[in-house]
């Protein structure tokens, strides 16, 4: 085993269970590599199924405003829906959270703020709640909120 195998090995056997460092040498390095591949792949996997599911989350809430939005337009609808709402969908989803009568304004505003789904779905769709929540409150500026999204995506490595 050369000097740079042995550091490897070494580095490798201290993170490994007891069964597996009683493999021999090469077989320990072996699958130490295969291992950490593994260990790597599935971080990536959680970390894709969770901006999935912030994704659809951010697209639900943004439908939702959308849909209050319509609805008190069309049908004269006033801020009391908002709250009956909120106690209807906490009955619903008890286990949820999310349905407050100030996160169910939030969706109604954000729907406001963009008025196009696709828009919500490209660099913000990825985006948080938190994080639009925060542009909402912060930034008075449509412009200003997108290339805020677009900036937060390139910095946390997430491809357009």
């Amino acid at each position: 085993m050369t000097k740079h195998e042995k550091k490897q090995h070494d580095n490798c056997h201290n993170t490994l269970s007891p069964e597996t460092q009683a493999m021999a040498g090469n077989d320990v390095l072996d699958y130490a590599n295969w291992l950490s591949s593994l260990k790597q792949r599935i971080r990536e996997s959680q970390m894709r199924a969770a901006i999935v599911v912030n994704t659809e989350l951010v697209r639900l809430y943004w439908q939702i405003g959308h849909e209050i939005l319509q609805r008190q337009k069309e049908q004269g609808w006033g801020a009391k829906v908002v709250e009956r709402l909120a106690k209807d969908l906490k009955a619903e989803f008890p286990e949820m959270t999310g349905f407050s009568r100030a996160n169910i304004m939030y969706m109604r505003a954000f729907a406001a703020a963009w008025t196009e789904e696709e828009i919500v779905q490209a660099p913000l769709g990825q985006l948080t709640w938190y994080h639009h929540l925060t542009l909402l409150d912060k930034l008075d500026s449509r412009e200003l909120r997108l290339a805020y999204g677009v900036l937060r995506r390139k910095t946390a490595g997430l491809a357009m």
